[in-house]
Order: C-alpha cells, then sequence, then structure tokens
C-alpha cells in the first residue's frame, strides 16, 4: 500500500524538526522545497539501488522507420535496464513470428562493421549504444552535459521493427503544494531529515543527531527494499538458448 505525503507536509515536518517552523523570513518556502527534493533524489538513488529497478521502472516501444540508426531517448530517461526487440516484425509491419531478444551494447571498436553497408546484413539490429546527445550532430559545445539521450542500433535496421526500452525514470521533482511522494514503508522521514539536516547547516548548527537518523533509515532501506519481490533472482545464459547476440548475417 502507497504511503503518500504531500510537499507540504514534508516541508512542515522539516521545518519542525529543524525547529524553524517560524523562521519563514529565513526558510522560505521555494528554498525548503528545494532541500525537500534533493532529499528526495538521494532517497531515490537508494531505492534503485537496493531494489535494482523494480520500485520505478517504466516501458517505452520504438519504432524503427528504416532511416535514421539514432533515436532519441524518453526526456526522463535516467537507468538503462534493457533492450528487447521483437525480429517478428519485417517491413510492413507483417507479424511472422514472436521471437523476442535482448539486445547487447556494442563496443566503439565494433562499430565500423556494424555501420558498414554491408550486403550480408539481414536488417535486424542486435546491438546498442546509448549516447550524449544527438551522435548525428556534431556542432555541439564541447564539454557541455547533455540534456537528452539517443540510443544508436546497428546493423543499421529496416523499417516497423519494434524495440522495447526498460528503464528508470530521472526522479521527478515536487513542486506544488499538493503534490505528493511515495514513502512505501515511511522511508519519507529520509527525506524530512535530509531537509532539516541542510536548515541546521546553513544556520552553523549541529545535525549531528539528524546524520544518525539518515545512517539509521539507509540502513533500513537497504535492508528492506531488496525483499519487497521475494522472487529469488536467476542466472541465466544470455547467448545459449537462441544464438542472438552474435555477429550474424543473412544464410548464416
Amino acid at each position: 500500500m502507497a504511503r503518500l505525503r504531500q510537499l507540504s507536509d514534508l516541508i512542515s515536518d522539516a521545518m519542525k524538526l529543524a525547529d524553524v517552523e517560524n523562521a519563514t523570513a529565513r526558510f522560505p518556502t521555494p528554498e525548503v522545497t528545494e532541500y525537500v527534493n534533493q532529499g528526495i533524489a538521494e532517497l531515490y538513488d537508494l531505492l534503485v539501488s537496493a531494489r535494482g529497478v523494480g520500485f520505478y521502472e517504466k516501458t517505452v516501444t520504438i519504432t524503427t522507420d528504416g532511416i535514421s540508426n539514432n533515436y532519441a531517448l524518453p526526456s526522463d530517461f535516467y537507468q538503462l535496464v534493457m533492450f528487447q526487440v521483437n525480429l517478428g516484425y519485417t517491413t510492413g509491419a507483417n507479424l511472422t513470428s514472436a521471437v523476442n531478444t535482448a539486445l547487447e551494447q556494442f563496443m566503439m571498436h565494433e562499430r565500423p562493421e556494424l555501420s558498414s553497408s554491408l550486403p550480408g546484413w539481414s536488417g535486424q539490429p542486435f546491438r546498442y549504444r546509448v549516447h550524449g546527445g544527438d551522435p548525428s550532430q556534431p556542432n555541439q559545445v564541447q564539454g557541455t552535459i547533455p540534456t537528452g539521450y539517443t540510443v544508436e542500433f546497428l546493423p543499421p535496421p529496416s523499417a516497423n521493427i519494434r524495440i522495447q526500452l526498460f528503464y528508470v525514470p530521472s526522479c521527478p521533482r515536487l513542486v506544488n503544494p499538493n503534490d505528493v511522494f511515495d514513502g512505501i514503508n515511511g522511508w519519507e522521514e529520509y527525506v524530512i531529515f535530509y531537509a532539516a539536516m541542510l536548515m541546521r547547516f546553513k544556520d552553523d548548527l549541529s545535525a549531528d543527531h539528524m546524520i544518525a537518523m539518515l545512517d539509521r533509515i539507509k540502513s533500513r532501506v537497504m535492508g528492506l527494499a531488496s525483499h519487497r519481490d521475494m522472487t529469488p533472482q536467476r542466472t541465466i545464459d544470455v547467448r545459449g538458448r537462441w544464438g542472438f547476440g552474435r555477429h550474424r548475417r543473412r544464410g548464416r
């Protein structure tokens, strides 16, 4: 069951904990909102790390157009889980089979061969690489941190191949007072203590007890989050079952 807390509640609890609930001039709402969002972002990473990706995983489908090798990833893309391709889709979107396989990442030294116009390639991609920004636009400012990401599929895919992207989205920001955060099992306390700690730091006051509580909650998250899904993890052979993931050319 979800444990939803509004932004206004998180701000109020953090200011009470820091004993500054009446100091709204020194700690205006936009500033405390930023503290809360910083705490949520850190807790978000803890949950993703502890649980793998199960708490926040999303899925979208990319359909190739037969022209481009590069496709924009969602604007909220944060961490890649996997790409899965249905090789039953051929030009014209006629479903001939239901064979799914996970794509493997190509190394840069493999790119020249995979991107060449060899007549033997079947038009079915079996490698990918995520790029910061758009690799087809070289005139980007050097050193600029990309704000968007693209994926390159190789060998060059034919049209109407449907590729499922499984990914972890970036942590959403709370903006409005009634925006909600799911504390799941009381873990919103981490956000409250984190924001209160930053307010204590601003006043040059000790926050040792808050840091201790953050460590305690962090241990609790790391210890419990991984048990939300009790299904045991399995080791699988990703190559041997169907033989995908190798350099394949038509007729082989």
